[in-house]
């Protein structure tokens, strides 16, 4: 059987079929993956093939409160990092702004990360203001939701 980056086609039927199986054994109820995540998740190239999906779904649903969609900012770092840097095979948003937005939420959620969550460093390191980064990150949920619900 070829490799999972290959079979592209399978990646969000086997991502939903694994988030299922964890939501039953987790005892937890999810609405989903948002439009963004298996967009990232078909640019992902995968090595190690469908347990690294299957491992990646129980990370998210784990670290998805009850209730959410499953997004990319609770990714793994090297998903997001690899799969922001692809061009997704068939993807029409060869745009400046799109790229510029995939690479603010890229760089935003690094920042979060190497601060442990702190939103005032995290605004530092980016050189923007707090007040600032407030403002991304709630049009970036915003779009999230959106695209989630497929408005």
């Amino acid at each position: 059987m070829p490799p999972l980056r290959e079979r592209v086609e399978d990646i969000a039927p086997l991502a939903m079929a694994f988030l299922d199986d964890v939501c039953r054994r987790f005892n937890k109820t999810l609405p989903g993956f948002s439009n963004e995540l298996l967009s990232l998740f078909e640019r992902y190239a995968w090595p190690g093939n469908v347990r690294q999906l299957r491992r990646e779904v129980e990370r998210l649903v784990a670290l998805t409160p009850e209730g959410q969609h499953l997004t990319p900012d609770r990714c793994s770092p090297e998903i997001v990092e690899q799969a922001s840097a692809a061009v997704a095979p068939g993807s029409n948003d060869l745009s400046l702004p799109g790229r510029a937005r995939e690479l603010e939420r890229v760089m935003i959620r690094e920042a979060l990360e190497r601060t442990g969550g702190n939103r005032a460093k995290a605004a530092e390191l980016l050189g923007i203001t707090r007040q600032g980064l407030h403002k991304k990150l709630k049009r970036y949920e915003k779009e999230s939701a959106e695209a989630a619900t497929g408005r």
